[in-house]
């Protein structure tokens, strides 16, 4: 049975918040956990990044369902997601013995949730500015059909 991207799309945001949960939450060696925080780009640690991508990640899930007309989250429910994934994600480490809570991690978690929140509220703005103007074409369509049906 071939499934539809209309029935497995409204579950790739609960899919990525689980995924990041438990990568979250298990043991990633010290190899890796060095080489993330050692590894530098212009000066800044790419662990930091991949904090702020991760939650990024949320704002494209959510901004290709709603291209394709697919359940998406509005904007309050999308930003406390992304508000509170931020704080999860280095809180639950707080209470797992093989993992450090790290409040710059989260910081950036933050800068990644304020960057998804922005463009989802953008992108927000810029389908409401093209309904509006849809709208006023149709209209003005509408009066120019009517005004034509007179004169004839």
């Amino acid at each position: 049975m071939k499934r539809s991207n209309k029935t497995i799309f409204p579950f790739l945001i609960p899919l990525w918040f689980c995924i990041l949960l438990i990568l979250n939450v298990i043991p990633i060696g010290n190899d890796l956990n060095k080489e993330l925080s050692g590894n530098k780009i212009l000066e800044f640690r790419i662990d930091y990044l991949v904090h702020s991508l991760t939650i990024l990640c949320f704002a494209w899930l959510n901004l290709v369902a709603r291209s394709r007309r697919q359940m998406s989250l509005k904007l309050i429910p999308f930003s406390l997601l992304v508000l509170s994934s931020a704080a999860l994600y280095e809180l639950v480490q707080y209470f797992i013995p093989w993992r450090s809570f790290n409040p710059v991690d989260m910081f950036y978690g933050y800068v990644g949730a304020a960057l998804a929140i922005l463009f989802v509220w953008l992108d927000g703005i810029l389908h409401k500015d093209a309904r509006v103007l849809s709208n006023q074409s149709k209209l003005e369509l509408k009066i120019s059909l009517t005004d034509s049906q007179e004169i004839g």
